[in-house]
């Protein structure tokens, strides 16, 4: 299993989260959070003293999925999260060792049924 996490432009999280869902995935989880660096976008930036400097509001998408999804949800992220400009994001895989459903126990690839 594998946790793909993409760090996307707020706008573009519906879109991303669609093109998520058709590739048939369904572990999904977004968070709004605040991008530093080189996700830095100048044309939509805040100042903030908060985080004593420059950031930009982006989304972060994790799906849990098996292995041989990986490679499709990557392709989807970029072909939909992209504008082409500095501060479109970031997109990464993680292993995942373990994965339990909470209401019935099971374990393994029985979270994606």
């Amino acid at each position: 299993m594998k946790k793909v996490t993409a760090i996307i432009r707020i706008d573009f999280a519906g879109e991303v989260i669609r093109a998520i869902e058709l590739a048939g995935c369904r572990c999904i989880a977004v968070v709004d959070v605040c991008g530093l660096g080189d996700l830095f976008d100048p044309e939509k930036e805040y100042i903030s003293f908060e985080y004593e400097g420059r950031y930009s509001k982006m989304s972060r998408i994790e799906v849990l999925c098996k292995n041989d999804d990986v490679e499709a949800l990557m392709e989807a992220i970029k072909k939909h999260g992209h504008t082409n400009h500095t501060g479109d994001g970031v997109v990464y895989v993680s292993p995942v060792d373990r994965a339990a459903k909470i209401r019935s126990g099971e374990e393994g690839e029985q979270v994606f049924q």
